[in-house]
């Protein structure tokens, strides 16, 4: 009876998917509409900042969903994106606009790319656009998620 009573339970959560991972998300960002442009550029793409400050490096402004991007020299530089039901795998970094390559460093905290994305970025569209990235960052969350993506563009 018990038997029974288990394989029923198993059986129901495998139908009814509970068992499964988070389904990959739609694109979080558009990162390379933003990467590199002025404030009022990041605007008409992520909508109207919910609050502004300036910090030790330039203007940081926070946006809508946990968006965060800090202005130096006037072009948005060091984003932070808080992206909710996206696996942490390589695929990530389609829910920032770009194609799936395989990091530079992967590590149990974070995986990393350093090359290859710096000059020339592949949108999930095939287009292609040149960004100037320097560094992507992708930290785990709970669940197999992610949990934070930061991208520095141009300044270290």
């Amino acid at each position: 009876m018990l038997r029974s009573v288990v394989f029923g339970c198993l059986a129901l959560v495998a139908v009814t998917g509970l068992a499964s991972p988070p389904a990959a998300a739609a694109v979080a960002i558009d990162l390379p509409a933003i990467v590199g442009q002025s404030k009022a550029t990041v605007a008409q793409v992520l909508g109207k900042p919910a609050k502004c400050e300036q910090s030790k490096y330039g203007e940081r402004c926070a946006y809508r969903g946990g968006t965060e991007v800090i202005f130096i020299g006037g072009a948005a530089d060091w984003i932070t994106i808080l992206p909710q039901g996206v696996l942490y795998s390589p695929a990530a970094l389609e829910a920032i606009g770009l194609a799936s390559v395989a990091p530079d460093f992967t590590g149990p905290q974070a995986m990393r790319w350093d090359a290859g994305l710096r000059e020339t970025l592949t949108q999930q569209s095939g287009a292609t656009v040149t960004v100037p990235l320097r560094e992507i960052t992708i930290n785990p969350g709970g669940g197999g998620t992610v949990g934070m993506i930061y991208v520095k563009a141009v300044t270290r």
